[in-house]
């Protein structure tokens, strides 16, 4: 609306601008922004008037000592509510409350009063009007529910990963969040949702001041507060997708890929896709990036061996392996 209102200042045709104060250009970080915004203005030939600062603006010495005094103090006053209100929100959310925007798939906003007594869902769009009134989350439709509870064990027991989930849930035509078809990233953050436990999180990003960016906060920065709301989720899944899930984003030398590939080897005599996931290893695909195909990494993880047998034709080191493919498994 500032944006907009300088636009107007361009176009219509008038002298003088009043402005109540200083801090009214804005409580920026950097205090050149103000002065920027004022500059911009009176370089349009336009006066700039005061209303309750006590100084004419008249550029003379004392006027510009003045005015960058109190942009100083328009900035440490914003730094310093800033913190208050973080504070404040830290606050209420250790409490098990919700600050603001919208309910995760599958819950909704329950309004509830100063003992925690249910008053009414707050449907979207609509907002608390009492100020000691709180915001928790209930459980929402049956259906996404039990959205929720199939995503899990798709992931945990069955080691789909989010493009085959996504591709099991629009195939049976289940409507994402938004109503269309489920993405990755969606599965994703459905599979990371504290709240389906019953845990409320705050403060997980926040906003880099003077610019529109949000960096992640480091854990220990979190605000939780367990038990907040109806679980939808059982734990015992949530946490055994949050331990496979940083088992998948782990990256891997490939030392550690070879070894692991030679120990798995050596304790079942036959390597496959499915022993992979099985066992908590990384997927055949991984192998298959880093060493063309799976075959190619088994052959690589028994390197000494391979020396012993002093064979280097590709056929010879199968057979000294006794290395074929059957029904999808390296024997």
């Amino acid at each position: 609306s500032f944006l907009e209102l300088l636009e107007w200042v361009e176009e219509k045709d008038f002298q003088k601008i009043l402005v109540r104060d200083v801090t009214r250009w804005g409580r920026f970080d950097d205090i050149d922004e103000s002065a920027y915004w004022e500059y911009h203005c009176k370089n349009l030939g336009k006066e700039v008037i005061y209303i309750e600062e006590d100084f004419k603006n008249d550029n003379s010495l004392y006027d510009a000592l003045m005015k960058s005094i109190k942009r100083v103090m328009a900035a440490e006053y914003s730094r310093k509510l800033g913190k208050l209100v973080l504070a404040g929100s830290k606050k209420i959310a250790s409490q098990g409350f919700k600050l603001g925007g919208s309910p995760p798939y599958a819950l909704k906003r329950m309004l509830v009063n100063q003992e925690r007594v249910h008053v009414r869902i707050l449907e979207k769009g609509e907002r608390k009007t009492v100020g000691n009134d709180r915001v928790i989350f209930v459980p929402g439709a049956k259906d996404q529910i039990e959205n929720v509870n199939l995503i899990f064990p798709l992931y945990v027991e069955d080691l789909l990963g989010g493009g085959k989930i996504c591709n099991h849930l629009n195939g049976f035509g289940i409507p994402s969040p938004r109503g269309g078809k489920w993405s990755a990233g969606t599965v994703s953050t459905i599979l990371q949702r504290e709240a389906y436990i019953g845990t409320m999180v705050y403060n997980k990003v926040s906003k880099v001041p003077g610019t529109e960016k949000r960096k992640r906060n480091p854990e220990s920065e979190w605000v939780k507060c367990e038990g907040a709301f109806i679980p939808i989720v059982s734990k015992e899944d949530f946490f055994d997708a949050k331990k496979l899930r940083a088992e998948r984003r782990r990256t891997y030398t490939d030392g550690e890929l070879l070894s692991m590939l030679h120990d798995l080897y050596h304790r079942y005599s036959f390597v496959s896709p499915a022993l992979l996931l099985r066992c908590g290893l990384p997927r055949a695909e991984t192998y298959k990036k880093r060493f063309d195909s799976l075959e190619a990494a088994l052959l690589l993880s028994q390197e000494g061996v391979v020396r012993e047998a002093k064979e280097t034709t590709l056929e010879a080191l199968k057979k000294f392996y006794r290395v074929r493919e059957s029904n999808g498994s390296y024997l």
